[in-house]
């Protein structure tokens, strides 16, 4: 025999499993679970198709404005709106000493208006315990009895008297009608309040105020016309001289250039303001010029004045006085100031520019 046997090759037993035969036990018998099924959205219930209540109810919720629980939540939501305005008005019946009716139940509906507002009439004063289940949301006013002539209105504010009683009281006709902010009278006109006060709550906050520092020219430039927009906005709603004031500080600052002084840069910067800024401003004839360390230049407001203004003529010499009065009118001025600043950590010398734009009256 020889040292090199050829290996006798091994093969695969039979098998009386045929290779196209499943057996049974391989296969699951537990179900599988439901695809593509998510539950309602009304009752919970599982639906499936790609559809988001149940057939229930969507054919409940057919031709109308929500159906089935939707219906039960907005009849809810204007229970507890109710409940709500009666406890408002038992509140209020408190505090002016007037007795109300004792609470009805949730379940139940509330009286009518008529009956409620007679036993408040009639019931003799006395304080009622607060009821602390009632909610306490208030969206409009109240209505509570006159104290005059006992009729239901709506009190805004401390107001205890309607409309009708409080005319009659100050001899006033029935075209007339009293500012709820004021309280002064003024013609109605179907307001219900007088002309200042409406521009008062039209302009908001007066004047319109900022101060900032800004990282470069062009976010100074972007904020100034920002808010000389919304003056300009607020001058045109109440007035030529109505409002609209700008108190405007801002400043920013720039690496210096050895060559442009300050009062230079300060030049430069009001070329760019009446330029860029939307503002209008005297830049031919400033009213100061400081040559100190801290260049300085301040300019008169010009805001009044036309866009284009025409070369004066001998002819028509009373035109040109009022031109030049109306280019007064504002008093606002526009100051900008530059100022040396060494504050780099590695020590490269700059230039702070402050900008301080005041338009408007009681500058």
């Amino acid at each position: 025999m020889s040292d090199y046997e050829t290996p006798i090759p091994i093969l695969p037993t039979a098998s009386t499993e045929k290779p196209h035969e499943i057996k049974l036990d391989s296969i699951s018998t537990q179900p599988k679970p439901a695809a593509s099924k998510r539950p309602c959205k009304e009752c919970g219930k599982l639906v499936g198709g790609g559809y988001a209540r149940c057939r229930k109810c969507r054919e409940l919720g057919k031709g109308a404005v929500g159906g089935g629980k939707r219906k039960e939540s907005v009849a809810e939501d204007e229970r507890q709106t109710k409940r709500s305005r009666k406890g408002s008005e038992l509140e209020v019946a408190e505090e002016l000493g007037v007795s109300s009716p004792a609470p009805t139940p949730a379940t139940s509906s509330p009286p009518p208006e008529t009956d409620n507002d007679h036993d408040m009439r009639t019931s003799s004063p006395g304080p009622q315990p607060q009821d602390t289940t009632q909610n306490q949301t208030q969206h409009k006013a109240p209505t509570i009895p006159c104290r005059t002539c006992q009729t239901p209105f709506r009190a805004y504010g401390s107001v205890v008297r309607c409309q009708a009683c409080r005319l009659k009281a100050k001899g006033l006709g029935q075209g007339d009608a009293i500012c709820q902010d004021c309280s002064l009278s003024f013609k109605g006109f179907g307001y219900v309040r007088c002309a200042v006060c409406r521009k008062k709550r039209r302009e908001g906050v007066e004047p319109i105020s900022t101060e900032m520092e800004y990282q470069t020219h062009s976010l100074l430039l972007r904020a100034l016309r920002t808010v000389v927009s919304a003056s300009k906005k607020a001058a045109w709603r109440s007035g030529p001289r109505g409002g609209g004031r700008v108190r405007f500080n801002g400043s920013y600052t720039i690496v210096k250039d050895p060559r442009i002084s300050n009062v230079e840069r300060a030049m430069i910067v009001a070329k760019e303001l009446r330029m860029h800024g939307g503002i209008m401003f005297d830049y031919e004839s400033p009213l100061l010029t400081s040559t100190s360390e801290k260049g300085k230049v301040v300019f008169r407001c010009l805001c009044g004045s036309p866009i284009h203004i025409s070369k004066p003529t001998p002819t028509l010499p009373v035109a040109q006085g009022e031109e030049i009065e109306s280019e007064t009118e504002c008093g606002g001025t526009i100051q900008i100031t530059v100022s040396s600043d060494s504050s780099h950590p590695l020590g490269i010398e700059g230039q702070r520019v402050d900008v301080r734009v005041w338009h408007g009256d009681d500058t």
